[in-house]
């Protein structure tokens, strides 16, 4: 996943300098316009939040002991077992 992730960054950057390369040839070409709405953006911003909660692991503590191991699991969206 790290490596996927990097590839994308590496891309858009290389992307965002070719970009501004052509709008400094063709001055017609505007990179400074938003490209969504705001609600759009806002909307596509919860999701993505949406995903990353549905995805990321949980540290549960037992509420008996404060000093207890913490376990860490991970819930599926589809279920609610633990695994």
């Amino acid at each position: 996943m790290g490596q996927v992730t990097h590839d994308l960054v590496s891309y858009y950057q290389q992307l965002a300098e070719t970009m501004q390369k052509l709008s400094k040839q063709f001055p017609g070409m505007r990179i400074d316009v938003t490209a969504m709405s705001e609600i759009e953006a806002d909307e596509r911003k919860a999701i993505g939040s949406d995903l990353a909660k549905d995805f990321a692991p949980l540290t549960v503590r037992p509420a008996s002991n404060s000093n207890a191991r913490r376990y860490s699991c991970f819930i599926t969206h589809s279920t609610s077992n633990v695994i």
